[in-house]
């Protein structure tokens, strides 16, 4: 993916502290908030770039505070959006996403 698409973003974890630069799953934690572009929508939920080669996974669960039948009526491809991460799997290069307990 080249640079262009590539969020450039400031980052902020629930605990308030600012990390300026993130370069690999490695440095994605639990409660962090990060922007992100919506990459691809499913009827599973919505793939999110947040800056690094993986990307990570909106379930359609934690899309909004409402019944989501369709993600794609939500959320589009290429629309920025603010997350949560919820989870993070290295191992398995899992990144857990919610758009709905940013939104409250």
């Amino acid at each position: 993916m080249s640079e262009e698409n590539t969020p450039q973003n400031s980052y902020e974890s629930n605990q308030n502290t600012t990390v300026d630069e993130i370069s690999s799953i490695d440095d994605i934690r639990q409660g962090m908030l990060l922007m992100g572009t919506v990459t691809n929508t499913t009827k599973f939920g919505a793939f999110v770039n947040v800056g690094i080669k993986e990307t990570g996974l909106v379930h359609i669960s934690e899309i909004a505070n409402q019944f989501v039948v369709d993600p794609a009526d939500f959320v589009q491809i290429g629309q920025e959006v603010k997350v949560l991460v919820t989870d993070v799997d290295p191992s398995r290069g899992r990144i857990s996403l919610s758009i709905k307990r940013v939104e409250g």
